[in-house]
C-alpha cells in the first residue's frame, strides 16, 4: 500500500466510493478508508430519489464501473408516512401523480388547481408518471455530466420538466408563498430528506423539493459481495480500500501531514482529506455549526404486530420547540426503533429523561401502553435548524482538529467535508454534485 497519497477519502457510502474511484481514474493516488465509526446506514447517504439514481448511474457509467455494483437489488423502494399535526400522508410512492395528489388533498385550493390543469391538458396518471420519471432521469444524467453545483439554477431544473408539469410547479410555488400550513408541511418534508428544519425556501429549493415531493424514494443497501466488488475496483485502479479507524490526525502548517490508523496499517500521509459523514463528533472533529438537536434512540417490542413501515412525526412545536421530529421505524420482527431529535444539555444522561420521553410517546400516541421499552440511549446523530440568511451569505462549515501539545481545536486547510452539516440547499443531490466535481479538492 502506498501511504503517501494525494487524497484520503473517509466514508462508507456511495458518494465516497465514487469519489475515490474518480480520483484514481484521473491519475491521482487515493486511499478509501471505511472508518468503522461511520455507519453505512447513515440516513443522509442512504436514501435517494430517481434524480439521484440517474446521477449515480451516469457517474458509474462514465467511470466504466461494472454495472452490477449498483444494480436494482441495491436500491429498494422506501415510501414513508409523514404525520403533521393530525394529518398523515403517504409520501414517496412509485407514482409521481399519486404522490402529489396525496399532498394536495390536504390543501383543497391547491388540489383543485392541480386537477383542473391536468384536465385542460387531458393528461392521465400513466402519462403524467411516464413524463415526470423520464424528464427527471434526463435531468440527473445532465447534472452529472455537464454541471457543477454552482452552475445549477432554477432554470436548470425548470427547463427539464414538461410544460404542463412546470405549470403545476408554478401553481405549487404560488400556494407555498401564501399558505403557511403548506410551508410547514413542505419544511417537514424537507427535514425527512436533509435532517434540517427551516420554514423559508429559496426559488431553487422550491423547485427542487417540488420534484422530490413527486418522486419515489429508494433505500440503498449494499450487500457484502457488492462491498467486496467495490474494494477490488479500488485496488485494481492502484488505490487501497479497507476498514479501519483514524485515531489521530496530524498537520504541518495547518495542512494534512499524517493520519494515524488503529490497525497494523500504521500511518498514511495524505496531502488532502475528504470526509463523507453526517456526524463529525464520532471522528473527534469539532466544527462551528450550532443549533443542533441530538438524537435519543429507543427500541420497543410492539404488543400488536404491525406492517413494516417508516413514520415521521411533526407538530407545531417542531418549529422552535424542544423536540423537532420523531422517526418511528417498524420492523418485520415486531419491534420498532424510535429516534427523537431533541435539545439536550451536554451533561444530560439518557437515564435521567427516559420516563419523560416514554410518557411523551404515549401522550402523542406514537406507542401503545402495551408496548415494551427494551432499551434506549443517546446517539451522535443530529438534526439542524437552519437560518436562511446565513446559508445565502456563503457561510461555510469550519472543521477544527486538535493541534499541538495542548490539544486545542484549531482550523485547518486541505480538509473537505461532504454531508448535511454543510447546510446543503439541495440535500444529497448537492453532495453528489460537489463530490463529482472532485477537482475542487485535488
Amino acid at each position: 500500500m502506498n501511504k503517501k497519497i494525494d487524497t484520503l477519502i473517509i466514508g462508507n457510502n456511495i458518494a465516497s466510493f465514487l469519489t475515490a474511484t474518480q480520483i484514481l481514474k484521473s491519475g491521482f493516488g487515493a486511499i478509501y478508508l471505511r472508518d468503522k465509526r461511520i455507519k453505512a446506514s447513515d440516513p443522509y447517504f442512504k436514501f435517494f430519489g430517481p434524480l439521484d439514481l440517474a446521477f449515480i448511474e451516469a457517474w458509474a457509467s462514465d467511470l466504466e464501473l461494472d454495472s452490477t455494483i449498483f444494480d436494482k437489488d441495491s436500491f429498494v423502494h422506501a415510501p414513508f408516512y409523514l404525520k403533521y399535526k393530525s394529518e398523515q400522508t403517504l409520501c414517496a410512492g412509485l407514482s409521481p401523480y399519486l404522490n402529489f395528489s396525496q399532498i394536495c388533498r390536504h390543501f383543497p385550493e391547491l388540489y383543485n388547481e392541480f386537477i383542473n390543469r391536468l384536465r385542460i391538458e387531458e393528461i392521465d396518471q400513466e402519462k403524467f408518471d411516464q413524463d415526470f420519471m423520464s424528464s427527471v432521469k434526463r435531468l440527473g444524467e445532465s447534472l452529472c455530466r455537464y454541471k457543477t453545483f454552482h452552475q445549477v439554477t432554477v432554470n436548470t431544473l425548470r427547463s427539464a420538466l414538461p410544460n404542463y408539469i412546470h405549470d403545476i410547479y408554478e401553481i405549487f410555488k404560488k400556494h407555498l408563498r401564501l399558505n403557511k400550513d403548506l410551508q410547514r408541511f413542505a419544511s417537514c418534508f424537507r427535514c425527512v430528506y436533509t435532517k434540517t428544519l427551516e420554514l423559508t425556501f429559496s426559488d431553487l429549493e422550491t423547485i427542487y423539493f417540488f420534484i422530490l415531493m413527486l418522486s419515489p424514494r429508494f433505500r440503498f443497501q449494499w450487500q457484502l459481495e457488492k462491498e467486496e466488488q467495490a474494494t477490488k475496483t479500488i485496488e485494481c485502479l492502484g488505490g487501497s480500500s479497507f476498514e479501519d479507524i483514524v485515531e489521530e490526525f496530524s498537520f504541518s502548517s495547518r495542512r494534512p501531514w499524517a493520519a494515524q490508523l488503529s490497525s497494523f496499517s500504521g500511518v498514511v500521509a495524505p496531502q488532502k482529506i475528504a470526509i463523507f459523514s453526517s456526524n463529525l463528533d464520532k471522528l473527534n472533529i469539532a466544527h462551528n455549526i450550532t443549533d443542533l438537536y441530538r438524537c435519543v434512540k429507543l427500541d420497543y417490542a410492539l404488543a400488536d404486530k404491525l406492517i413494516s413501515a417508516d413514520y415521521y412525526y411533526f407538530n407545531e412545536s417542531s418549529f422552535g420547540g424542544d423536540i423537532v421530529f420523531i422517526r418511528k421505524e417498524i420492523s418485520l420482527d415486531g419491534t420498532c426503533q424510535i429516534k427523537m431529535f431533541k435539545q439536550f444539555d451536554d451533561c444530560l444522561k439518557y437515564d435521567f429523561c427516559e420516563k419523560e420521553l416514554h410518557q411523551f410517546l404515549l401522550d402523542n400516541q406514537i406507542i401503545d401502553r402495551n408496548d415494551t421499552l427494551l432499551k434506549g440511549k443517546l446517539t451522535n446523530e443530529t438534526c439542524m435548524l437552519r437560518n436562511h440568511s446565513v446559508i445565502n451569505s456563503g457561510s461555510r462549515i469550519n472543521l477544527k482538529f486538535r493541534m499541538g501539545q495542548a490539544g486545542k481545536f484549531e482550523s485547518v486547510k486541505g480538509v473537505f467535508y461532504h454531508g448535511p452539516l454543510k447546510k446543503n440547499n439541495l440535500g444529497i443531490t448537492q453532495t453528489l454534485l460537489e463530490a463529482r466535481d472532485f477537482k475542487t479538492f485535488i
